[in-house]
């Protein structure tokens, strides 16, 4: 028997269950929490079947209760509590087959798949709560809850068809992972083209109607028209900022050649599937990969105005750092000497623009 005075906690619907419930499974794939499972004897090609079986069930489930909300009168809550319970018990059947990919089938694999079964939770949470939400309201705010709903369904639908598009190996995730990262390094580039054309003066970018900036190796050696005249304003680089822009964009070329150099190699030399030690190598390789955005956005984000050539110089340098790490753990994986030589190419450009960013320091304090 409740004390006199004590509050007792409202009776949440099962919509509002089944949020809590995909709060719970999302913080669990998160954290890395998973069953121990032997690939001896795994069948990859069932578990591809299971799994886009499992999703399948979760776009009909999904469907199932939208439709169910879809008009007037909204569901009894028995009603409500069956059509959730059946997607629940669709979504955990995917969290499942999930779980039961071996881990020494890789780690890039493992993540790629999760971040979709985590899509789908997600979109699950943003159904349900869109559906909880539905509560008797004028017609605008009526239409503008239907149209959420509609948004949320097919959210759900688009992560459950996207399964079939995902990278079947480690060395395909891999691959997936190394593009990715490459887009985004041109990005990054095509913003640092603009700034050059803008002299580090602040406006609003338009990079996508840059040329295409995806040449071959020479690029990855300084530009030397860096000599323009500037007019001194402190709007715009000065002399010092006008010699670094140079290096700073050889140095992103090369992070971008590098990656473009070592998809190619591991399309060529690795097999398909790949084998246990490869698998392990391509996790390795990419680890070091992963950073090479970020350290490209930190450069390019300190090349405005007003310009911390400190932070310029320290940015480079771990960009550098990272490069020169990623070439060389690249090297000890290499199958031809035709790698080793562009290996020791890149390494040697980022050197060069690394020592020409040096001298553009030392030249304007002598």
């Amino acid at each position: 028997m409740a004390c006199v005075g004590e509050k007792r906690k409202p009776v949440m619907t099962p919509l509002a269950v089944l949020c809590e419930n995909m709060h719970l499974v999302k913080k669990e794939i998160k954290e890395g929490v998973a069953r121990k499972q032997s690939a001896e004897n795994f069948n990859i090609k069932e578990f591809w079947r299971k799994l886009e079986l499992a999703f399948q069930g979760v776009a009909k489930e999904a469907t199932k209760l939208s439709l169910a909300f879809s008009k007037p009168p909204r569901p009894k809550e028995m009603e409500c509590a069956h059509l959730v319970s059946g997607l629940e018990a669709a979504m955990l059947t995917v969290v499942s087959t999930f779980y039961s990919l071996p881990s020494e089938l890789g780690g890039t694999l493992r993540k790629c798949i999760g971040d979709n079964v985590l899509d789908a939770v997600q979109s699950i949470e943003l159904l349900a709560s869109s559906l909880d939400d539905g509560l008797p309201v004028d017609g605008s705010k009526q239409h503008l809850q239907h149209s959420h709903q509609l948004q949320s369904t097919g959210s759900v639908w688009g992560v459950c068809d996207s399964v079939s598009l995902l990278p079947r190996d480690n060395k395909a995730a891999v691959l997936a992972k190394i593009i990715s990262v490459s887009d985004l390094v041109k990005d990054a580039l095509a913003e640092l083209e603009e700034v050059k054309a803008s002299k580090g003066a602040v406006c609003d970018l338009e990079v996508s109607g840059l040329s295409d900036v995806d040449n071959e190796d020479e690029e990855t050696l300084p530009d030397h028209g860096c000599d323009d005249d500037v007019d001194g304003s402190s709007r715009q680089w000065g002399e010092e900022d006008e010699r670094m822009v140079g290096p700073i964009i050889g140095l992103v070329k090369v992070a971008k050649s590098v990656l473009k150099k070592m998809s190619a190699a591991i399309e060529r030399y690795c097999t398909s599937p790949p084998t246990s030690s490869e698998i392990s190598e391509l996790d390795y390789v990419l680890s070091t990969v992963d950073p090479f955005s970020e350290r490209c956005d930190e450069l390019v984000s300190v090349m405005y105005m007003p310009i911390d050539r400190k932070a310029v110089h320290q940015n480079a340098a771990a960009l550098s750092e990272v490069l020169q790490k990623t070439l060389a753990v690249f090297k000890g994986v290499a199958l031809s000497q035709d790698d080793h030589a562009w290996i020791e190419f890149l390494s040697s450009a980022v050197e060069h623009n690394l020592s020409k960013l040096r001298a553009c320091h030392l030249t304007t304090h002598t």
